[in-house]
């Protein structure tokens, strides 16, 4: 045994991954002996829907007062010489870079769209823009003016914003970073109900320009609203009525302090379970569509949030890898989503995440989570949900990035967002597709890249005891088709113990790299891809017997025509 296996570090990651596989039958509801199920996949070449996959459909969401740590690590008054986090824009521009698709045969073309980052949450409706504690709304009188949002804090979005748009020459970035483009939705109190607040920070952005510079796209008004008669009952918002008349009054203060059009991310609801918030929508939008840009509904297919006074139950790792936390949930959305599309707003998750009020440790921190979000965001998109902001940050179970002052963490949701973006990267569009076989929980799905790549995800994610899947997909040809297909590569996400509670100590890869902490953003290892045999007929592809582990996620590429790789490719 070689000097370098003795190192302290890899035995005790050995040890740790050897108590994983030991604890993992723990997971299952069966603790029978391990066996491979047959999933088979059949890919119409028709278009499942007409509407692009958007560029930045992978976005993130963080607490008002959670971004001065996950942008700057801490905030001065003054602002002076403060420099946003390299490692936080270089885990953003890796997400941007997937854009260019797996073969990243679109290099740098990934960049023109912004990478979008929401600031709400509760913290919104706790926030007042430069209070002081002897103003009427302070907390210290009673009011609901707890956390001071200053000019300080606009000028970090500014900053960052600035950091992301010359990334290139940023001394740590990787190498062959491109510049790209970073803008923010910004929360403000409407349960204070008093406007002026949220004025003063709209006249303040207006001043700095950054609505004219695409800095802020857009104003959330409140935060969860439709939750307020249980939240905020002294907003006196326990209808939908009351509601509309807040907004209009909030809306023209604003509109007073030069607010563009079409700078309101409108709604922004906890759920779509309030009946009469939601019939109310189609008017809301029909009366506000001239000033809205979005409309945001949040998505927590779980919670653990306390109930009347009542402890929340655990949270288990087969109700979040079941289709019912992605299919399901994707159906329950729908009407919302198609309502407001057709009326020509896009329809976002503007908050989401797998397990609501923080998370759950041991089940969002794990590769159950990343492959939960992969089906998750891939159902979403199909009923035309156009954007989903993943919450969290910089602690907390579920966020995809967490930072312990300097140090990131790097959780295993951050892989599955890279893999999605690469996978519906280049306007893909869905193909219309289905699966069959003896699976419960996992799932594949298709998609055609603008230039004719087919590419699959299939996500094994089964709840019981499961060895592997062996997956055969029969994808058809378009008869008028301009390209020829020869050839096919799989990346895969994976831990290197291959079950669902892995958590990021038992090294999460993604085509072959890592993004441990101590490279803070960049990727470290070789990125490579595999080799898959498949069978071309004139109207149809066919892959046979991919075995697909237990646990594990895989992108299968089909380019439409040879060309370069930037891949190490091996026999799989």
């Amino acid at each position: 045994m070689s000097p370098a296996s003795l190192h302290p570090r890899r035995v005790l990651l050995g040890l740790l991954s050897a108590l994983v596989v030991l604890v993992s039958a723990g997971e299952y509801a069966d603790n029978e002996i391990a066996k491979t199920l047959e999933m088979r996949a059949k890919v119409e070449a028709e278009l499942f829907d007409s509407m692009l996959i958007p560029a930045n459909f992978v976005g993130w969401s963080l607490e008002t007062t959670a971004a001065r740590v996950m942008l700057f690590d801490g905030i001065k008054k003054d602002h002076v010489g403060l420099a946003p986090r390299v490692s936080y824009l270089q885990f953003l521009h890796n997400i941007v870079e997937a854009r260019s698709g797996p073969l990243r045969e679109n290099e740098h073309a990934y960049a023109n769209t912004p990478f979008m980052i929401r600031l709400g949450g509760n913290s919104a409706d706790q926030g007042c823009y430069e209070y002081h504690d002897s103003d009427p709304d302070s907390i210290k009188n009673g009011g609901l003016c707890e956390k001071n949002m200053t000019s300080a804090d606009l000028r970090m979005y500014d900053s960052f914003a600035n950091g992301s748009a010359n990334f290139a020459s940023v001394a740590n970035a990787t190498a062959g970073a491109a510049n790209f483009k970073t803008t923010f939705i910004v929360g403000t109190n409407m349960a204070i109900r008093n406007p002026s607040w949220g004025a003063k920070e709209v006249a303040a952005m207006n001043a700095l320009g950054l609505f004219e510079r695409g800095v802020v796209q857009g104003i959330e008004i409140g935060n969860e609203v439709d939750s307020y008669f249980a939240t905020q009952p002294n907003a006196k918002m326990m209808f939908f009525n009351g509601y509309l008349k807040a907004f209009a009054g909030y809306l023209d203060s604003y509109i007073e302090q030069g607010l563009p059009r079409k700078s309101i991310q409108g709604a922004v609801f906890a759920d779509i379970l309030r009946p009469m918030w939601g019939t109310g929508l189609r008017n809301y939008i029909q009366k506000y569509k001239d000033h809205l840009n979005s409309i945001s509904i949040h998505g927590y297919p779980l919670t653990k949030c306390m109930h009347v006074g009542k402890e929340p139950e655990p949270v288990p790792m087969s109700k979040l890898v079941n289709r019912k936390a992605s299919a399901d949930e994707a159906r329950r959305y729908s009407p919302f989503a198609k309502m407001a599309t057709d009326m020509g707003i896009p329809f976002v998750l503007g908050e989401a995440n797998s397990v609501s009020c923080g998370g759950e440790d041991g089940v969002s921190n794990t590769m159950g989570a990343a492959l939960w979000a992969l089906d998750f965001m891939a159902e979403m998109s199909k009923i035309r949900v156009s954007m989903i902001n993943f919450h969290g940050g910089p602690s907390g179970p579920y966020a995809p990035i967490r930072y312990d002052k300097w140090t990131p963490n790097v959780q295993p949701l951050y892989y599955a967002l890279l893999m999605f973006t690469e996978f519906s990267a280049g306007a893909a569009q869905w193909l219309s597709s289905s699966f069959a076989g003896e699976t419960e929980d996992s799932a594949s799905h298709a998609v055609r890249a603008a230039n004719g790549d087919i590419r699959l995800l299939v996500v094994s994610k089964e709840a019981h005891a499961v060895r592997s899947l062996n997956f055969t997909a029969e994808i058809a040809i378009p008869e008028d088709a301009e390209h020829k297909y020869e050839s096919a590569t799989v990346f895969w996400l994976r831990s290197s113990v291959d079950v669902l509670r892995a958590k990021k100590e038992q090294t999460i890869t993604y085509a072959g790299q890592t993004y441990e902490s101590e490279q803070f953003g960049k990727p470290s290892g070789e990125r490579t891809g595999y080799d898959v045999p498949l069978t071309v007929d004139r109207d149809s592809i066919t892959i046979e017997n991919l075995k697909v582990p237990h646990a594990t996620a895989a992108l299968v590429v089909i380019p439409a025509r040879a060309r370069p790789r930037d891949v190490d490719t091996a026999k799989a």
